[in-house]
């Protein structure tokens, strides 16, 4: 467990199943603190928390761009424009939106990054949240590694993926930011959160 607050961490070892191959894996979990958050600053706060930890984790050099959360312009975090990322950040966080904030069901993209984002589905009661009729959900970052293994002298091939990393981000979406114990507490987590990471 880490000594900063709002997140945790820890080794994992589970069987994962991806596909064709179920691989015994050993991964670093990482839990950060649920974040309330008003339902229409939703968007800003998940893209800040997602482009941060991808920036951290992109491998090779990487040239970022900062951008400023519009929902709290004090926060400014490090754009990881590499390739599509931006284009599937957006539609994880759209999806993410659409789950957490209308109710809609789960739901898991994968991308040929090595990164998957899977929504928990929205519940009235997620851990720790004591906010009144708030919707609350997850986000999970997993990255892996892709191995292809050759079978029957090399006519048939089959695709394995080994997980060694996973971010869970919680987050409850409430129907008002008074509701939501205030902006102020939100933008501080997030400020937390994206300076642990960038450490």
């Amino acid at each position: 467990m880490l000594g900063t607050t709002g997140i945790a961490s820890g080794s994992v070892v589970s069987a994962v199943s991806t596909g064709g191959v179920v691989t015994a894996a050993s991964w670093k979990e990482h839990l950060l603190d649920e974040i309330p958050v008003a339902a229409e600053d939703v968007g800003d706060a998940v893209t800040c928390l997602l482009h941060t930890i991808l920036f951290t984790r992109a491998p090779g050099p990487v040239r970022p761009s900062e951008a400023t959360c519009q929902a709290f312009p004090n926060i400014t975090y490090a754009l990881c424009a590499v390739g599509d990322v931006s284009r599937k950040v957006d539609h994880a966080v759209r999806s993410f939106e659409e789950a957490a904030v209308l109710g809609g069901s789960s739901y898991v993209m994968g991308t040929s990054s090595g990164m998957v984002p899977a929504y928990g589905q929205p519940s009235k009661a997620f851990g720790t949240s004591n906010v009144r009729g708030a919707n609350s959900g997850y986000i999970v970052v997993t990255f892996f590694e892709r191995k292809v293994k050759k079978a029957l002298f090399g006519l048939m091939s089959n695709e394995e993926k080994t997980v060694f990393e996973k971010w869970i981000i919680p987050v409850t979406v409430t129907s008002s930011p008074a509701a939501s114990q205030g902006a102020d507490c939100c933008e501080e987590r997030i400020r937390e959160d994206t300076n642990w990471l960038l450490l």
